[in-house]
Protein backbone atom coordinates (compact mmCIF):
# COMPACT_ATOMS: atom_id res chain seq x y z
CA UNK A 1 0.00 0.00 0.00
CA UNK A 2 2.98 2.49 0.81
CA UNK A 3 4.07 1.49 -2.39
CA UNK A 4 1.53 2.24 -4.30
CA UNK A 5 0.88 5.93 -2.49
CA UNK A 6 4.16 6.82 -3.17
CA UNK A 7 3.47 6.24 -6.61
CA UNK A 8 0.42 8.00 -7.44
CA UNK A 9 2.11 10.97 -6.06
CA UNK A 10 5.07 10.71 -7.83
CA UNK A 11 3.00 10.40 -11.34
CA UNK A 12 0.35 13.34 -9.77
CA UNK A 13 2.59 16.56 -9.16
CA UNK A 14 -0.22 18.11 -7.18
CA UNK A 15 -0.58 15.79 -4.98
CA UNK A 16 2.03 15.33 -1.31
CA UNK A 17 2.29 12.73 0.76
CA UNK A 18 2.85 13.37 4.80
CA UNK A 19 3.25 10.59 6.63
CA UNK A 20 2.55 9.56 10.78
CA UNK A 21 6.18 8.07 10.59
CA UNK A 22 8.78 10.50 12.75
CA UNK A 23 6.43 11.69 15.69
CA UNK A 24 8.45 12.62 18.78
CA UNK A 25 8.57 10.70 21.93
CA UNK A 26 4.99 11.45 23.90
CA UNK A 27 6.25 12.40 27.11
CA UNK A 28 2.69 11.49 29.12
CA UNK A 29 2.21 7.66 28.05
CA UNK A 30 5.95 6.31 28.15
CA UNK A 31 6.86 7.81 24.75
CA UNK A 32 3.83 6.26 22.83
CA UNK A 33 1.43 8.55 20.86
CA UNK A 34 -0.60 5.22 20.00
CA UNK A 35 -3.92 4.15 21.77
CA UNK A 36 -4.41 0.92 23.31
CA UNK A 37 -5.90 -0.58 19.64
CA UNK A 38 -2.34 0.35 18.02
CA UNK A 39 -4.75 3.11 15.27
CA UNK A 40 -5.74 5.55 16.95
CA UNK A 41 -3.14 8.04 18.71
CA UNK A 42 -3.63 9.55 21.74
CA UNK A 43 -4.28 13.49 22.01
CA UNK A 44 -0.48 14.58 21.72
CA UNK A 45 -0.40 12.32 18.26
CA UNK A 46 -3.53 14.25 16.67
CA UNK A 47 -1.58 17.64 17.54
CA UNK A 48 1.48 16.94 15.88
CA UNK A 49 -0.31 15.79 12.59
CA UNK A 50 -2.64 18.76 13.02
CA UNK A 51 0.58 20.76 12.99
CA UNK A 52 2.14 19.09 9.96
CA UNK A 53 -0.61 19.39 7.97
CA UNK A 54 -1.57 22.88 8.83
CA UNK A 55 2.66 23.62 7.55
CA UNK A 56 2.13 21.48 4.42
CA UNK A 57 -1.09 23.85 3.89
CA UNK A 58 0.81 26.93 4.36
CA UNK A 59 3.80 25.69 2.19
CA UNK A 60 1.39 24.74 -0.91
CA UNK A 61 -0.71 27.49 -0.66
CA UNK A 62 -0.02 30.18 0.82
CA UNK A 63 3.79 30.70 0.08
CA UNK A 64 5.19 28.94 3.59
CA UNK A 65 9.27 28.99 3.63
CA UNK A 66 8.98 25.21 4.92
CA UNK A 67 7.87 22.32 2.80
CA UNK A 68 6.30 19.60 5.25
CA UNK A 69 6.15 16.47 2.40
CA UNK A 70 7.54 13.41 3.27
CA UNK A 71 10.95 12.74 2.08
CA UNK A 72 10.51 10.29 -1.10
CA UNK A 73 12.66 7.80 -2.64
CA UNK A 74 14.58 9.16 -5.63
CA UNK A 75 17.03 5.93 -6.46
CA UNK A 76 18.07 2.97 -4.53
CA UNK A 77 21.89 2.33 -6.39
CA UNK A 78 24.34 -0.74 -5.37
CA UNK A 79 28.02 1.13 -5.05
CA UNK A 80 29.48 -1.98 -3.73
CA UNK A 81 28.71 -6.02 -3.95
CA UNK A 82 28.22 -4.76 -0.11
CA UNK A 83 27.02 -1.51 0.05
CA UNK A 84 23.68 0.68 -1.17
CA UNK A 85 23.36 4.47 -1.71
CA UNK A 86 19.57 5.96 -1.50
CA UNK A 87 19.08 8.88 -2.39
CA UNK A 88 16.07 11.50 -1.04
CA UNK A 89 14.58 14.60 -2.50
CA UNK A 90 15.13 16.48 0.33
CA UNK A 91 18.10 16.32 3.18
CA UNK A 92 17.31 13.26 5.98
CA UNK A 93 18.19 12.24 9.45
CA UNK A 94 18.20 8.94 10.82
CA UNK A 95 16.18 9.26 14.80
CA UNK A 96 18.28 7.83 17.00
CA UNK A 97 17.71 4.03 18.71
CA UNK A 98 14.21 3.68 20.83
CA UNK A 99 14.04 1.20 23.70
CA UNK A 100 10.95 -0.33 24.07
CA UNK A 101 9.87 -2.96 26.59
CA UNK A 102 13.60 -3.23 27.50
CA UNK A 103 14.85 -4.39 23.92
CA UNK A 104 16.53 -1.55 21.69
CA UNK A 105 15.48 -0.68 18.30
CA UNK A 106 17.87 0.65 15.45
CA UNK A 107 16.84 2.12 12.07
CA UNK A 108 19.14 -0.64 10.52
CA UNK A 109 17.92 -3.56 12.03
CA UNK A 110 14.12 -2.77 11.61
CA UNK A 111 13.19 -1.38 8.70
CA UNK A 112 14.42 -3.10 5.76
CA UNK A 113 14.47 -5.98 3.25
CA UNK A 114 16.47 -6.99 0.15
CA UNK A 115 13.52 -9.39 -2.17
CA UNK A 116 11.30 -9.71 0.63
CA UNK A 117 13.48 -10.59 3.58
CA UNK A 118 14.03 -8.82 6.09
CA UNK A 119 18.07 -7.69 6.55
CA UNK A 120 19.51 -8.22 9.64
CA UNK A 121 23.10 -8.02 8.31
CA UNK A 122 23.55 -4.03 7.87
CA UNK A 123 26.86 -3.15 9.68
CA UNK A 124 26.68 0.70 9.24
CA UNK A 125 23.99 2.84 8.04
CA UNK A 126 24.68 6.89 7.59
CA UNK A 127 23.61 10.00 6.08
CA UNK A 128 26.37 10.70 3.81
CA UNK A 129 28.32 14.01 5.13
CA UNK A 130 28.81 15.72 2.12
CA UNK A 131 25.39 15.13 0.66
CA UNK A 132 22.71 14.93 3.63
CA UNK A 133 20.09 13.74 0.46
CA UNK A 134 22.00 10.52 0.49
CA UNK A 135 22.05 7.30 2.70
CA UNK A 136 24.72 4.97 2.71
CA UNK A 137 24.43 1.46 3.78
CA UNK A 138 27.41 -0.97 4.20
CA UNK A 139 26.20 -5.43 4.80
CA UNK A 140 28.64 -7.52 6.51
CA UNK A 141 28.33 -10.68 4.79
CA UNK A 142 25.67 -9.94 2.33
CA UNK A 143 26.45 -9.69 -1.90
CA UNK A 144 23.95 -7.43 -3.58
CA UNK A 145 22.98 -7.66 -6.69
CA UNK A 146 21.60 -5.14 -9.30
CA UNK A 147 17.92 -5.63 -10.31
CA UNK A 148 17.52 -7.13 -6.55
CA UNK A 149 14.62 -5.23 -4.83
CA UNK A 150 14.90 -3.21 -1.30
CA UNK A 151 12.02 -2.39 0.94
CA UNK A 152 11.69 0.38 3.52
CA UNK A 153 9.06 0.38 6.20
CA UNK A 154 8.09 -3.34 6.97
CA UNK A 155 5.12 -3.78 9.08
CA UNK A 156 3.09 -2.12 11.71
CA UNK A 157 4.50 -3.79 14.56
CA UNK A 158 7.55 -4.51 16.33
CA UNK A 159 8.93 -7.62 15.53
CA UNK A 160 6.87 -11.10 17.63
CA UNK A 161 5.15 -8.36 19.47
CA UNK A 162 1.53 -6.92 18.40
CA UNK A 163 3.23 -3.13 20.05
CA UNK A 164 2.83 -0.32 17.43
CA UNK A 165 5.55 0.71 15.77
CA UNK A 166 6.82 4.17 16.87
CA UNK A 167 10.29 4.57 15.60
CA UNK A 168 12.94 4.90 15.00
CA UNK A 169 12.32 6.31 11.49
CA UNK A 170 14.16 8.12 8.29
CA UNK A 171 12.86 11.58 9.06
CA UNK A 172 13.55 15.07 7.50
CA UNK A 173 16.44 16.38 8.22
CA UNK A 174 14.26 19.71 8.99
CA UNK A 175 10.90 19.26 9.84
CA UNK A 176 11.30 15.41 11.48
CA UNK A 177 8.11 13.88 9.08
CA UNK A 178 9.13 10.37 8.48
CA UNK A 179 10.32 9.38 4.77
CA UNK A 180 7.61 7.71 2.85
CA UNK A 181 7.77 3.97 2.43
CA UNK A 182 8.95 2.43 -0.77
CA UNK A 183 9.87 -1.03 -2.60
CA UNK A 184 13.22 0.22 -5.37
CA UNK A 185 15.32 -2.07 -7.54
CA UNK A 186 18.48 -1.97 -6.66
CA UNK A 187 20.13 -0.41 -10.00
Amino acid sequence: MREAQRQFAEQHSQVNIITRHGFPTNPLFDGNYFLSDGCHYHALGYEVLADWISHMALYDFYNGSVDFQAPQVISVKRETSKSLSIEFDKPIAIQPDLKIDGIVYTVKDQLFAVNSKKITSISELKVDSKNPKKLRITFKGKRLKKGAVLTYILGDTYPETSIPYRGPWLVDARTGIGAVGFTSTIK
